[in-house]
Formats: C-alpha cells, structure tokens, sequence
C-alpha cells in the first residue's frame, strides 16, 4: 500500500474541516519555512506554502504553523464547544484523555461524559463515552478498515504526538500512538484470539485469564506457563496465537474484559 504522511491523514479525516471556522488567527502565503509544530517545509504542507505567520506559544516563542497543525492551535467554540469561561474553545490539541480511531472518511473520538457535554450539537465527529483501555477495546470489537491511524491521547504535547504518529496499513501490525510513545500490536492475531477464547467454558476461561495475567506480571516464567496449558490443546493454541510479548497479552486481556 502507498505510503500515507500519518500527520496529513490525521488532518484530512479529522481536523480539516476545521480551517475555515478559524477566526483567531488567518491563513496567509508564506514560502522557505518549516512549521514550527511538525517540522514540515512549507512545500510539502497540506496547503502547501500556506499558513499561520508568527505563531507565539505559551512560552514566547515565536514560529509558523501549516494549516495542519493550526488546528491543533486553533479553534472555535461554536463548533468545538466551550472549554472554560470566558469562551475558551476546546482545542485538537489541548485534549488530555481523548483518543482517536481515524479512518479513511471517518474520525471516531474517545472521551470521558464531562468532556462530550461540552461539545455542541452540530460536532460533526462521532463520540464514544470511552475512557481508559475501554478506547483500545472498542478497537478490538470493531471491523477496522485500513489505511487507519489510532491515537490513544491526543493530549497538550502537540509537536511531540505529530513525531508519534503512525498509520497503520493492516491488521498484523497496529500502532496505538500517544506523545510519549508509539507502540504496536498484532490486531488480527488478538481478535483471533478473543474468539477462540469465547469457545472456552467459563472455567476454562478463568484459568487462561489468570495464567495470562501472572505471565504477563512476571508472576510466572514461560516453561510455567506453558506447562499449565500443555494438557489442553485448546489454552495451548490460544497462548501461541497471543505469543509471548506481555504488552500483547495486556491487551487481549482488556479484549476479554
């Protein structure tokens, strides 16, 4: 599959349509510079040598912005809804504890209930009342199409999510993306996972649980593990479509939660 800027993806199926409803700052021609937030030349912006002028952060300093990172900057609290008084917009990127399934055409956002009954009526994204690995597990249980982008927390560190993002072309390898770090997973094998799992009885479900869980934890080695499952072909298929990456395990685990 082609090659997809995982920052451009992001803005064309979540962000974009937010451009022209900014009044605060305004788009203006600017050429031989690099945003100040991606780190993209002007050339390869999405509205290529177009952008904010002379942003000026928190801290005083002073850069561009593409169009693409001014909504992480930017907003309007008509249409983004009011984060505190006096009329302060909720913003892309000032969004701690709100994560992102990005599909090609479709945005679907994550958020705790104080969050989404700030948003307006006209938001124009879908929203799930999900915290937590509630996000992740929403994942688990939904046909994903690809390309896709999943960001776990969209966060306050805006140049430091741009630097995380990754998309995700297929099921064998799925990035879950947050600033502080990028990590994957094998989607198609933990769903795999989770529904040979729901063939188990409920006794068997527990032992599996709780012998993923004490694996996972360092609580037991590898040759335990693998000898509480070895008299049954059915534990001993499920640990090895898991495989042993304990960050994998955590996640089916949320899956069969």
């Amino acid at each position: 599959m082609k090659y997809i800027s995982p920052a451009h993806f992001m803005f064309e199926n979540m962000t974009s349509w937010l451009v022209p409803h900014i009044t605060e700052c305004s788009v203006t021609n600017i050429s031989d510079s690099v945003c100040g937030c991606c780190g993209q030349s002007s050339t390869n912006w999405p509205n290529a040598n177009k952008g904010v002028k002379g942003h000026k952060d928190s801290y005083g300093t002073v850069y561009d912005l593409c169009t693409m990172c001014m909504t992480l900057f930017y907003s309007n609290a008509d249409l983004m809804g009011v984060e505190r008084a006096p009329r302060v917009p909720n913003k892309f990127g000032m969004w701690a504890s709100v994560g992102a399934l990005i599909e090609k055409g479709k945005t679907t956002l994550f958020m705790p209930q104080k969050i989404k009954d700030k948003l307006p009526d006209n938001f124009p994204l879908d929203v799930q009342v999900l915290t937590g690995g509630n996000k992740l597990k929403y994942v688990l249980q939904s046909d994903v199409t690809f390309p896709c982008l999943f960001i776990d927390d969209l966060g306050k560190k805006k140049a430091e999510l741009m630097a995380s993002l990754e998309v995700s072309y297929h099921s064998e390898i799925f990035y879950i993306c947050k600033a502080e770090e990028t990590t994957s997973f094998n989607l198609a094998a933990i769903k795999e996972a989770i529904a040979k799992f729901s063939e188990l009885d409920s006794k068997e479900q527990a032992k599996f649980k709780k012998l993923i869980k004490e694996s996972s934890s360092g609580a037991i080695s590898p040759m335990q593990l693998s000898e509480a499952v070895v008299e049954s072909e059915a534990l001993t298929a499920l640990t090895r479509i898991i495989g042993p990456n304990p960050e994998q395990r955590n996640i089916f685990l949320k899956g069969v939660s």
